[in-house]
């Protein structure tokens, strides 16, 4: 059995791009982040009404599909406030 080593040294995120540009990707993720996570509601209902824009043939959402899109909303402006701090 073979052993693999990861080496200690920390990744480097520079990507050869002045540090200005990651402190604006930084803000703008927790900008994003705060947005959808107030917005919550209001871009659940918009996305709820363009599945079912999308699926006219389909019966409506049920409830447990809209708390879905509700809980991917949340995770989008968790993930936004997360990167922002990364």
């Amino acid at each position: 059995m073979t052993q693999s080593r990861v080496s200690a040294q920390r990744a480097t995120t520079d990507l050869g791009l002045p540090s200005n540009i990651w402190l604006a990707a930084g803000v703008f993720g927790l900008v994003a982040g705060t947005l959808v996570l107030f917005l919550n509601d209001a871009l659940t209902d918009r996305l709820v009404l363009l599945v079912e824009k999308y699926r006219s043939l389909a019966p409506p959402l049920q409830k447990e599909e809209i708390q879905d899109i509700a809980d991917g909303v949340r995770i989008w402006g968790w993930s936004g406030i997360v990167a922002g701090f990364r």
